[in-house]
């Protein structure tokens, strides 16, 4: 191949990995790159590629390897690119760090204050998103960044509870912005009460005053479109006030009167999606259980994504005797008597939830209706209402919704939502963990109608799973066995389970030991440039990357340690699996896990600086381990089975006063010591 071929296909082949890594298809972006070493490409352009890469994937180590006088040479348009990458796939800390990194190289251009305000704001900072977004707002010339930063600026001063500089800051929007982009801010104004201010910002609000202070942001609303487009104004769907839908509620609350229900055991399942994930799983055993047991099933949910991983999940859902039904089944009606009145009141994304959902509960007249997951529970719980339906079991997951830049809803909103409905004894709002009802008692402000509903498993099929799959064991007896002890983790690869500490760990470990080996399953987008570390430590035959396997019960049965480095969890299903299965757990103190874990009897936890000691310690005492295995066993599938699983959810729908637990002091507080104990001598 000439020079000028070689050239064009080295360009063809960069392009190639870039629209990769834009798409986030980051291990076919390495894939290619890595075909280009030895090619005679310059080391330079391999390390513009590889940094790229790193980048996306949200890998500081290999985002930071990158020298100033290189980075200073990738120029301002590839830099602000390469660090929209980490903005985008979620890696806002990244992000804000090499803004940062850049600002320093070119403090005259706007573009990375620009970025470093979004990042700021992703990461919940919103004082100095604010000052960022200020102070670079007048040096922006392109109007998609304007308006980015005009709906930074609206939005964290709406977080900050700035509400006269927002509502000036609204006013002052400038005619000859794209509409659109223009009007999302407007909107976002409008929804948090600040265009006509009044009431909107107090949570009592009657509803006739609130329904005609809303017509009123409407009007200012499309007063706005109409100066922005310099036309008459269009209908437009209108992000509405919060104090609104609350108002909604509570006429709903006033007005309801539950139905005699078709049948005591008919119960309504309403899901967000039919996929594979932690809550889906508790779904599935719950309906598997509650079918055992006679109850008449109904699931609907809203969407069903055509995914690999949740394939498996639906087949086994089909083949249960229950009536499945996508929400569309019932969409095609008109909206009842108890919605209508109220439409003006509610944004468009409760009605069409609650709308289908009215009808399909009015057809069937379950007992109950159990809604699983935030948005869900309030949409679900409007359509409960409307329906006449005797009790509505809301179950949260994990921790109370804070998520940046969120589309449909702030915290209060929510909040304000369940407060309302928990006023009610028909509704009742369950977690899975005394961590998860903690976050939302500090959320909410109160515990009134909280309740209790633990994960269960079904340790029978697990284990029936690890019998017969042959893949796991040939697989692992490819790797040189060089000791008896396996330590193990199931892992998503992604920031928040930290599988870089996973690493460091397994690494400190075998650096101290050498008759271990250590095992990580799952995917994500973090695991190639850890197996690629592997790799070139020569350590492939001490640390074993498996990939995303469906047979983790049969991986389980491999370990004798089991290693959780998350900084961030809710009641992990994977401790509950490990631990029934009989394998001890070192863990960092986060989530649910201490609820799970007896420090000192089934597993440690403690501090991320202290794993590898911990891990050694265990290792060196086959005795402890022995016991530990046993208890944990006893303990987790006495704690965690699928029949007090079920016990519990009968004890929810049958109930029509007050929930277990429903007052204002809460569930029980079961007092968990939540310091690490210290690590004992080692032999």
């Amino acid at each position: 191949m000439d020079r000028s071929s070689a050239a064009r296909d080295l360009k063809s082949r960069l392009k190639e990995a870039r629209r990769a890594v834009a798409e986030n298809r980051l291990d076919e972006a390495r894939r290619i790159v890595d075909t280009l070493t030895g090619q005679h490409v310059e080391d330079s352009t391999i390390q513009y590629a590889l940094f790229e890469i790193a980048v996306a994937s949200g890998d500081e180590v290999g985002s930071s390897a990158i020298g100033e006088e290189s980075f200073e040479q990738l120029g301002v348009r590839e830099l602000r690119r390469i660090i929209g990458h980490a903005y985008r796939n979620g890696h806002f800390e990244l992000s804000e760090k090499l803004s940062r990194r850049a600002q320093r190289l070119y403090p005259e251009s706007p573009v990375f204050r620009a970025l470093r305000a979004k990042a700021l704001y992703a990461q919940l900072k919103y004082e100095e998103a604010l000052q960022f977004a200020l102070e670079v707002l007048p040096k922006v010339d392109e109007d998609r960044e304007q308006a980015e930063l005009r709906e930074i600026v609206l939005r964290s001063l709406g977080q900050l509870k700035r509400w006269d500089e927002l509502r000036d800051a609204v006013r002052q929007l400038p005619i000859g912005l794209p509409p659109k982009l223009s009007l999302t801010a407007g909107r976002l104004a409008a929804k948090v009460g600040l265009i006509g201010l009044g009431s909107l910002h107090f949570a009592h609000t009657p509803e006739q005053q609130a329904v005609r202070e809303k017509e009123e942001v409407a009007r200012q609303c499309l007063l706005l479109e109409a100066l922005l487009r310099e036309e008459a104004p269009a209908r437009t769907e209108l992000q509405l006030p919060d104090a609104a839908v609350e108002a909604a509620i509570v006429s709903l609350l006033q007005s309801s009167v539950a139905y005699a229900p078709s049948n005591p055991k008919a119960i309504v399942f309403f899901v967000r999606k039919l996929t594979k994930g932690g809550a889906e799983q508790q779904v599935l055993n719950l309906l598997r259980q509650l079918l055992q047991v006679g109850y008449q099933l109904t699931v609907v949910y809203e969407d069903e994504p055509d995914d690999e991983a949740g394939r498996g999940y639906r087949e086994r859902m089909r083949l249960l005797p229950l009536r499945l039904l996508p929400l569309a089944a019932g969409s095609e009606r008109e909206i009842p008597e108890p919605l209508s009145r109220l439409e003006e009141m509610l944004p468009a994304w409760i009605l069409r939830d609650a709308v289908p959902l009215y009808h399909i509960l009015s057809e069937i007249r379950p007992a109950a209706l159990h809604t699983w997951q935030d948005a869900i529970n309030i949409s679900g719980g409007i359509a409960a209402l409307a329906a006449g339906v005797p009790r509505v079991v809301m179950s949260a997951r994990n921790v109370s919704p804070v998520h940046p830049l969120r589309a449909k809803s702030g915290q209060s909103f929510f909040a304000d939502c369940y407060r309302r409905f928990l006023s009610s004894s028909r509704f009742t709002l369950t977690h899975n963990s005394e961590r998860g009802a903690e976050d939302y008692g500090r959320w909410l402000g109160t515990t009134r109608g909280f309740s209790a509903l633990g994960n269960g498993i079904d340790f029978a099929e697990m284990e029936q799973e690890a019998a017969n799959a042959t893949a796991v064991s040939e697989r692992f007896v490819t790797l040189p066995i060089l000791g008896p002890l396996v330590v193990g983790t199931v892992i998503r690869f992604v920031d928040q389970k930290r599988p870089e500490l996973f690493l460091a760990v397994a690494k400190y470990v075998l650096s101290r030991a050498d008759n271990v080996q250590f095992v990580a399953v799952g995917s994500g987008p973090l695991l190639g440039p850890l197996e690629r570390q592997v790799k070139e430590q020569g350590l492939s035959d001490k640390i074993l990357f498996a990939g995303r396997s469906t047979a983790v019960a049969a991986w389980l049965a491999l370990m004798d340690l089991f290693l959780l480095t998350s900084e961030i969890e809710g009641l992990p299903n994977v401790v509950i699996e490990a631990l029934g299965f009989g394998v001890p757990v070192v863990s960092t103190n986060t989530g649910g896990v201490a609820e799970l874990v007896r420090q000192g009897v089934t597993g440690w936890i403690d501090d991320p600086t202290a794993l590898g000691e911990r891990v050694l310690w265990c290792l060196e005492h086959e005795e402890w381990r022995r016991a530990a295995s046993t208890a944990a066993r006893e303990d987790i599938r006495s704690r965690y089975s699928l029949e007090r699983l079920c016990a519990q959810a009968q004890n929810l729908y049958r109930s029509n006063t007050e929930p277990p637990g429903a007052t204002e002091g809460g569930p029980r507080e079961q007092v968990v010591s939540l310091e690490p104990s210290p690590i004992p001598a080692r032999r």
